[in-house]
């Protein structure tokens, strides 16, 4: 309907799956590459599982390397891109905003937030992983009651599953 949708995927295999089952829908922009609140190169963790089965696995790789299901000792480096610039730099809104990247999710909504770009986007929808990363615990509660007080509860749904 006229919208363009922007894909990131840092990891190599599932990146590729992507680009193929997108191929005729030119409207669908692939970026292989992580997204952060900021640009750089790191280290994606890949699922403990991961040789087992690449394909169901693949969707578990991590920038996180204290996340209960990655294997430090597995990664692959991948480009990151600062989504918040990104944004920043679209010439239209951000009608929706999908986010689920496996326990970094708190830097980048806090960038969002921080930096104004939460102000360019209607809906955002994330999966927080502070289950998964027992650590993230107190960013988590601190980031919902940010949100609470900020009155971006109607903006940014946290229990996107």
């Amino acid at each position: 309907n006229g919208a363009t949708v922007h894909a990131f995927e840092p990891n190599p295999r599932s990146f590729a799956k992507l680009t193929e089952a997108v191929r005729d829908f030119p409207e669908v922009v692939c970026h292989n590459a992580a997204v952060l609140d900021r640009a750089g190169r790191m280290n994606l963790y890949l699922h403990l599982n991961y040789d087992r089965n690449p394909d169901r696995f693949s969707e578990g790789s991590t920038l996180m390397a204290g996340k209960r299901n990655a294997d430090e000792d597995r990664a692959v480096e991948v480009e990151v891109v600062d989504l918040v610039s990104f944004i920043l730099g679209l010439d239209r809104r951000v009608n929706l905003l999908k986010v689920d990247i496996e326990g970094a999710e708190y830097d980048l909504l806090e960038g969002l937030i921080e930096r104004g770009a939460i102000d360019r986007c209607d809906k955002v929808f994330v999966e927080t992983h502070a289950n998964s990363i027992p650590e993230l615990m107190p960013r988590d509660a601190a980031l919902r009651d940010r949100i609470a007080r900020m009155g971006l509860g109607g903006k940014i749904d946290l229990n996107w599953i």
